[in-house]
């Protein structure tokens, strides 16, 4: 049980608002389940299903309004709720040596109330603000590859080939979510009544990346150790938006 915090920090009318997240209940039943079935020796055929909850924490859901200068803009909450998530995933996997792998997996995440950070645009003074805020859904799906393989088939005259290991992993994935944004309307009786406005444009997930990648090459010795990796991330989601023109992207990056 939670209690909203209402600090001084918080803006005088957002004192008077009435905090959006409820929890419908106080308790969730997570369930898992896992299978491997070995036809072979050194094969394996996985199959998983896991459901989870992400909880808020303190910030999230401390009614606060405050200037943040990594976005260059006021972020605000009033609150967000937890994030149910179903996940489901298959993969193959061989192994050719001691210390190798080669795997393919599918992988499927159902995200119920995601919270992702909302560019708002304020109608009456044209700057507008950021806020914390439950999406309706979101839905993840995507591929991995993974290699590890020692180069001692190479040459068998050079025994230190075989310490020697080359590994890399290929994420591809695409999600989708049904955004939608708290509006608030008052009747005619001077009710004010709170609604949701909802996406009318696809968009991708507040924080995913479709494409991920990393390459490396190992020496693992009795005594020494040497690595060396290149790691490389696509565009990622950094701010979202009811409007397409609201998203923002954080630049592809290698390392």
């Amino acid at each position: 049980k939670l209690d909203t915090i209402v600090n001084s920090a918080s803006l005088l009318r957002d004192k008077n608002v009435k905090i959006f997240f409820e929890e419908k209940k106080d308790w969730y039943f997570l369930p898992s389940a896992n299978i491997t079935y070995s036809p072979l020796k050194d094969l394996n055929l996985r199959a998983s299903y896991a459901k989870s909850a992400v909880r808020p924490g303190l910030m999230e859901n401390s009614r606060f309004s405050r200037y943040n200068p990594n976005y260059g803009s006021v972020v605000r909450s009033n609150g967000v709720s937890s994030t149910l998530i179903d996940n489901y995933d298959a993969k193959i996997e061989l192994f050719p040596g001691a210390g190798e792998l080669l795997s393919v997996a599918y992988f499927y995440k159902y995200f119920d109330k995601p919270a992702e950070y909302y560019r708002i645009d304020n109608e009456n003074n044209g700057t507008g603000y950021i806020t914390i805020s439950n999406s309706d859904w979101a839905k993840v799906r995507g591929w991995e590859f993974e290699l590890r393989k020692s180069l001692g088939f190479v040459y068998d005259g050079l025994p230190f080939l075989k310490d020697i290991y080359v590994s890399g992993n290929l994420t591809l994935q695409k999600s989708e979510v049904r955004a939608r944004e708290v509006q608030y309307e008052t009747t005619p009786a001077g009710v004010d009544t709170m609604y949701y406005k909802y996406l009318k444009y696809p968009r991708a997930l507040y924080g995913q990346v479709p494409l991920l990648y990393n390459a490396g090459l190992q020496y693992a010795g009795k005594k020494l150790g040497l690595n060396i990796s290149l790691n490389h991330s696509g565009y990622k989601t950094f701010i979202t938006g009811i409007e397409p023109s609201y998203v923002e992207y954080e630049r592809p990056r290698t390392q």
